[in-house]
């Protein structure tokens, strides 16, 4: 749990467009993974959920950054 808030906290100060070179960055590891997972090349299926949660956090530190600009 502690690893998720200073992640959270390295991206808050992270610019916006570091941010969505990471967003594009996840997408696509997240992809690749998911046709080597369907593959059957490889076996490391929880990477699939990390990612995903990678992604989100990500994704909501932007949507907070736009709100509070719009504010």
């Amino acid at each position: 749990m502690a690893q998720q808030r200073s992640d959270t906290k390295a991206l808050r100060g992270l610019p916006a467009a570091d941010l969505v070179a990471r967003v594009e960055a996840l997408r696509r590891e997240r992809w690749e993974h998911r046709v080597k997972v369907t593959d059957g090349s490889v076996r490391q299926t929880h990477r699939l959920r990390l990612l995903k949660r990678q992604l989100a956090r990500v994704l909501t530190v932007m949507r907070e950054q736009r709100q509070s600009v719009q504010a």
